[in-house]
């Protein structure tokens, strides 16, 4: 019976996270997206297209000309942002629901010179998301009761898995945990809720396709616990074993707990991973590490990409080229050396 009550609070946190980021996915993830975009080059003076749905769209026109009026079905329409590119000048107009019309659409741009253009239903779209205007019909993932309550089991499992295991691999004390992880939740929450807002308070909508969502709640909660976790670690150590005793000099202290951590981290390194595989890496030269280092951040960004999450994966594919690049040069110069 006690032990039903001291994981009770923790169930009851984690079903909570569970239903908040189900309620977050509800609004600010898709299941697909299926964008609209037309381009035709060479108009002269008037156009002909066809629209799916009458909703707001953004025309991009562009030329070797200045255009001085454009009319979409008559009504005149008024440029929003005008760009030059070298020789081509960029003019784009937002066409509100009310100028446009399902079916048949004219489009006329003057002076009669020759034009190219681009009808589309958003503002920039990607692998991981969108950014469309706020009328446009898009499919919204259904706020079902299941889903909610598949999002509070899941949350509770891995929450009791993560805080059982490093309560026990570490022999941490539960209740600090339990805190680290719940402050790690904090920073996903808070930027999920200024989305919203942007998304209440501009014209335009930002959503997530349903696996980045899952990569972005991951990312954000992880490169805040694993941190907090690993000081956590490092400050209950320094409790239990007195690393810093000596109160002599602010110097003395330092050189102290620098060697108290290391101690640490290498004799928790030896727990996960097995003590041969780490003497190895220990003794290895700078070299080979840095190749075990390009070998974990490519496993990294094959793990990012599954989440569509590709510029993330690329800044870590940058410095995984640039960790392969050291560990080759530095190959090099030793293979140079003792060949002299």
């Amino acid at each position: 019976m006690k032990l039903k009550l001291f994981f009770l609070p923790l169930i009851l946190f984690f079903m909570v996270m569970g239903y908040i980021f189900a309620f977050f996915y509800t609004e600010l993830a898709l299941q697909e997206f299926n964008g609209f975009n037309i381009k035709i080059r060479d108009m002269r003076g008037q156009k002909t297209f066809n629209l799916p749905v009458q909703q707001t769209y953004l025309l991009k026109i562009w030329g070797d000309d200045i255009i001085e009026k454009a009319y979409l079905n008559g009504l005149p329409l008024i440029h929003t942002i005008y760009r030059r590119r070298t020789t081509l000048k960029e003019f784009y107009y937002l066409l509100p629901a009310g100028t446009t019309k399902t079916g048949e659409n004219t489009l006329t741009a003057g002076p009669g010179m020759r034009y190219s253009f681009v009808v589309r239903n958003n503002i920039v779209t990607a692998d991981f998301g969108v950014i469309a205007f706020k009328n446009s019909q898009i499919k919204k993932i259904m706020a079902a009761p299941g889903l909610f309550v598949s999002f509070m089991l899941f949350f509770s499992a891995i929450g009791l898995f993560s805080c059982y295991v490093f309560s026990s691999l570490f022999s941490l004390p539960f209740n600090k945990v339990f805190i680290a992880q719940a402050a790690s939740f904090l920073p996903c929450i808070l930027f999920f809720c200024f989305l919203r807002q942007i998304n209440n308070l501009l014209p335009i909508n930002l959503y997530f396709l349903k696996n980045s969502y899952f990569g972005i709640c991951a990312f954000l909660i992880l490169i805040f616990q694993l941190p907090a976790m690993f000081f956590l670690i490092l400050r209950e150590s320094r409790v239990h074993t007195g690393l810093v005793t000596d109160v002599k000099g602010y110097t003395k202290q330092l050189i102290g707990h620098r060697a108290g951590v290391i101690a640490d981290v290498k004799r928790y390194t030896k727990q996960l991973i097995g003590h041969r595989a780490v003497k190895w890496f220990l003794a290895s030269e700078f070299s080979d590490k840095c190749v075990i280092l390009f070998i974990a951040l490519l496993f990294l960004c094959a793990l990012l990409i599954s989440f569509k999450l590709e510029f993330i994966a690329s800044f870590f594919g940058n410095m995984a080229y640039l960790a392969l690049t050291t560990a080759v040069i530095i190959k090099l110069c030793k293979s140079t050396h003792s060949s002299s």
